[in-house]
């Protein structure tokens, strides 16, 4: 049986050009590359994906694009443009996850080295919502598959953070230890064929699986509502 081999048909670069006004630098070449660190598809239109970045921007791209091609020192074996159609208001530092939502098309999440969880509407530049936990860096954060008001984040201080949004409070619900020695946790998983369970690991190598409790995995009416309310226009 032959081996299969992926092999790579398309390529894009995110450049400094792409960057909002306040963050460029004079003298910067608008070619120059920017490190791409997270990637979120949209979970209705298959094209859209949003990227967040080192600098701390977080763009709105398109599989079709066919933006400003790379510069001429930029190697590649295909050819490579930019993939941008919208950039959001910035982080302040490394944008670390970003994760769209099942539910409301427009509706995503970010989470970075600012110490923040931002909301965002695909439409808007500006944050619909940002939540301030004061638990250190944020590695990774991720809405729930099953209850369009719900997020987890996890944190440097070891922490696993689930927020319920229906609150209205911008503390977490619950607050639970993920790391048996406080190290940073850099990764975490919601199953979504197994709605009551949620994996975290750290930066010590340790795998902690949690088993949520109902009142993170029943939905309701108000779930939705909450989240087209702050999108701030339905479903579109």
């Amino acid at each position: 049986m032959k081996k299969r081999r992926l092999k790579l048909s398309k390529g894009f670069v995110v450049m400094s050009q792409s960057l909002p006004r306040s963050m460029k630098v004079r003298g910067i070449r608008g070619d120059k590359e920017i490190g791409v660190t997270s990637l979120s598809f949209s979970h209705e239109d298959p094209d859209l994906f949003v990227l967040g970045s080192e600098s701390g921007c977080i763009f709105k791209c398109n599989l079709h694009a066919k933006g400003s091609p790379a510069g001429s020192h930029i190697i590649s074996s295909v050819p490579l443009c930019s993939p941008v159609s919208f950039t959001f208001n910035p982080h302040h530092g490394p944008v670390h996850s970003v994760d769209c939502s099942r539910f409301h098309r427009n509706a995503f999440l970010t989470a970075g080295m600012d110490q923040s969880i931002r909301i965002y509407n695909m439409l808007q530049a500006q944050p619909a919502l940002t939540i301030e936990p004061g638990e250190g860096y944020l590695f990774s954060a991720q809405w729930s598959p099953v209850r369009p008001a719900v997020l987890a984040a996890a944190t440097e201080k070891g922490n696993l953070l689930l927020y319920d949004l229906r609150t209205g409070h911008m503390v977490p619900t619950h607050k639970l230890e993920a790391s048996p020695n406080k190290v940073p946790v850099y990764s975490l998983q919601f199953n979504p064929q197994l709605k009551q369970i949620l994996a975290t690991g750290d930066g010590q190598g340790y795998i902690r699986v949690f088993r949520l409790s109902e009142a993170f995995t029943s939905i309701s009416g108000r779930d939705v509502e909450v989240l087209e309310d702050m999108m701030g226009s339905g479903k579109d």
